[in-house]
């Protein structure tokens, strides 16, 4: 039960601490769900420069929700078994740190690729 003010023995009264824990439950739900709703507006900027129909398009977005969806269900599983704040922060990094690895990666890529590629003049 949560504690209640002297004043007003009908309403709850919460602590700074759990406002703060609330606040940043909702801004971790809100980012996550935005990392999905923001996808489907990029189509038709994505479409023409990936070269894909709207059928493709499509099953990436699925395709994207579903491993989501897998994702969680697999770490159910475990979830129970470790600390919680521990994995919701280790899952959140993870989120974090998928698009700035991915975009570091292309961008290494891009400055060697001349050297790597079959139709450079270097060979």
């Amino acid at each position: 039960m949560l504690p209640t003010s002297p004043d007003s023995k009908s309403s709850p009264t919460f602590s700074g601490y759990q406002k703060l824990v609330v606040a940043l439950l909702a801004f971790l739900q809100f980012t996550i769900i935005l990392d999905f709703m923001i996808l489907s507006p990029m189509g038709p900027i994505l479409m023409p420069q990936l070269g894909i129909s709207a059928r493709q398009f499509g099953l990436v977005v699925s395709a994207y929700a579903f491993s989501a969806g897998i994702a969680g269900l697999l770490a159910a599983g475990f979830a129970d078994k470790l600390d919680r704040k521990r994995l919701l922060l280790m899952f959140y990094a993870g989120f974090l740190g998928a698009p700035f690895f991915a975009v570091s990666r292309r961008a290494i890529h891009s400055c060697w690729e001349p050297a790597w590629s079959p139709d450079s003049s270097a060979a």
